[in-house]
């Protein structure tokens, strides 16, 4: 299910909460980039927010879901993937 701005919305109000988190950190780090007078130090700052809480989201999500939720393995991936590939980005 999408909500505003495409934002995903699960209908726990706990995992939907740290949706709307995520993307305010998200466009946090977008305005940074775009900025021309930003500071490196700002935009790491805001990096490295948007990643310990990618990575929170995602433990919190997954313990919900274990045993629960028949496709846990495969999304757990995904998880993995998204966040490896965010760090990789990053560092470049």
């Amino acid at each position: 299910m999408s909500g505003k701005n495409g934002l995903i919305l699960t209908g726990m109000h706990a995992i939907d909460l740290e949706h709307e988190v995520l993307e305010g950190l998200f466009n946090k780090v977008s305005r940074l980039i775009k900025t021309p007078q930003k500071s490196s130090d700002d935009v790491s700052i805001a990096l490295s927010e948007l990643i310990n809480h990618v990575r929170e989201h995602f433990n919190h999500e997954e313990a919900l879901m274990k045993g629960s939720y028949s496709g846990f393995t495969p999304h757990q991936a995904d998880h993995l993937k998204i966040l490896n590939d965010l760090q990789k980005s990053i560092m470049h």
